[in-house]
């Protein structure tokens, strides 16, 4: 059977693996498209739908949210020339917010400044009547590079109270874990400063970068922890999720004339990098939850992200954990096992894979969503 001369869909083995019906995993299809398996009301085609069927609805909860689950039908009316280089990546690490303050530690009794969490108690600092309120660390225990993320917090007398642990020393520790981890990847640390970097900068540097190089794949990650509450009291919220856009503005700032035409001119290509978005969120948020084992919070769509809603390209944010909650703080703390490590190495699992899918080459390369469930 020739198999230019028939339409496939691409199913999902028990590995996640996408096969075209008859094909082995070492062949592959010749001059065909690959196209998004958007059905008429948008939404991808399900585990082992035929492209006749409607298909439901994956949701933000995706617990079907792996790497191939792209599904995609084949067809001979929408055959292109293959693609006959990788096209080339370029993964833009944001790693989140910045330095907040220039004291080099706060005060007892004083109110969470933000982007850190309440106060740990030290073993280490309480006298042996001492009956903590707070779950306690060893900073004895700690490695160095645990120590770093935190910042003292001292009483009047200039004692030591406790510790505030800092999201801007998390991210920055596993994003610098990242590119250790990625040699042969290309990436671009969007902020290398300590000090806080606004949104507004964050996202022209990143619009610059893809403005500058239309032949490039420009992929956006902005590494965080999570939070909840007023910063001050521990939470019970916890886990791991990933957000990406529910929308893309490409014309923040425009008004208009000005701004109607460039929504009609962008109109398409924020709805595909929408979708790209969500793809890359399912798969970020399995190799997340299968290395940490924390609750998965699966992926959700935000409206009120700036680095996400305003970057012309695909972008994600991963939330590693709540700062607020207290067995997270202290995971984020520990070196054995270093989840840290971990949380790192899984980013980089994500990118490695998406890299090496043809299916999401050819969809960058094509840059169409197509209807192919009629």
């Amino acid at each position: 059977m020739n198999k230019r001369d028939k339409s496939f869909l691409v199913l999902r083995n028990s590995d996640g693996l996408g096969l075209e019906h008859g094909q082995s995993h070492m062949s592959r299809i010749g001059n065909v498209s690959y196209n998004f398996g958007y059905s008429e009301d948008g939404i991808g085609l399900g585990y082992g739908q035929s492209p006749k069927t409607k298909a439901k609805k994956i949701g933000h909860g995706v617990k079907a949210g792996l790497c191939k689950n792209l599904y995609t039908v084949i067809s001979k009316k929408k055959a292109v020339n293959p693609i006959k280089s990788k096209p080339k990546f370029l993964w833009i690490l944001d790693n989140g917010h910045g330095k907040f303050t220039t004291e080099t530690f706060l005060k007892k009794g004083s109110k969470n400044p933000g982007n850190c969490s309440p106060l740990l108690t030290d073993k280490s600092t309480l006298s042996k009547d001492s009956k903590p309120l707070l779950t306690d660390i060893d900073t004895s225990l700690l490695s160095e590079d645990s120590k770093s993320l935190l910042i003292p917090v001292k009483n009047d007398d200039g004692s030591i109270a406790g510790y505030r642990l800092l999201e801007y020393k998390v991210a920055r520790d596993i994003v610098k874990r990242i590119i250790s981890k990625m040699p042969g990847s290309s990436y671009k640390l969007l902020v290398p400063e300590e000090f806080n970097i606004g949104i507004d900068e964050r996202v022209r540097r990143a619009n610059a970068l893809a403005n500058a190089n239309t032949d490039t794949i420009f992929i956006f990650i902005s590494v965080h922890t999570n939070a909840i509450g007023n910063g001050d009291t521990w939470e019970n919220s916890s886990g791991i999720e990933t957000l990406y856009p529910s929308e893309k503005d490409f014309c923040a700032g425009l008004k208009g004339n000005a701004k109607t035409k460039c929504e009609q001119a962008n109109k398409l290509v924020e709805k595909e990098l929408v979708a790209k978005s969500e793809y890359l969120a399912g798969c970020f948020q399995q190799k997340l939850a299968l290395a940490t084992g924390w609750i998965n919070r699966n992926i959700k769509p935000s409206s009120h992200v700036g680095v996400l809603k305003r970057t012309k390209m695909t972008a994600i944010l991963t939330e590693n954990g709540f700062h607020t909650n207290k067995e997270d703080c202290k995971k984020l703390l520990s070196s054995y096992p270093d989840w840290r490590d971990r949380i790192a190495q899984a980013h980089v699992d994500a990118m490695i894979e998406i890299e090496s899918e043809s299916k999401w080459e050819e969809f960058e390369k094509t840059g169409k969503i197509e209807n192919e469930s009629k």
